[in-house]
């Protein structure tokens, strides 16, 4: 287990505050506890969120150029069979 030794103060509204202290007690566990394993169990999909906003910015300032998927498919020469095998967004993202 990783040694826990950076504190953030995180500031909630009252409903996601009492969800907090009831799932807390729920679990028998501290509400800083929940807050880390549900920061955990999200930080991916996050992190791929923003990426993609990112991402979607950068072609729509013109800082990257998009190219239209068939283009790239045909200067690639890949195949139906190999296209229906690639994984899509979603599948990279645990969730």
């Amino acid at each position: 287990m990783a040694v826990l030794t950076r504190p953030v103060s995180v500031r909630f509204t009252e409903d996601m505050a009492q969800r907090v202290a009831a799932l807390a007690a729920t679990a028998r566990r501290s509400a800083g506890d929940i807050v880390r394993e549900g920061m955990e169990r999200q930080i991916e999909q996050l992190e791929w969120e923003y990426r993609v906003a990112e991402q979607a910015r950068a072609i729509r300032s013109g800082r990257v150029v998009a190219r239209p998927l068939d283009d790239l498919v045909a200067e690639l020469n890949f195949t139906e069979a190999e296209i229906a095998a690639a994984p899509a967004d979603d599948d990279m993202v645990s969730g």
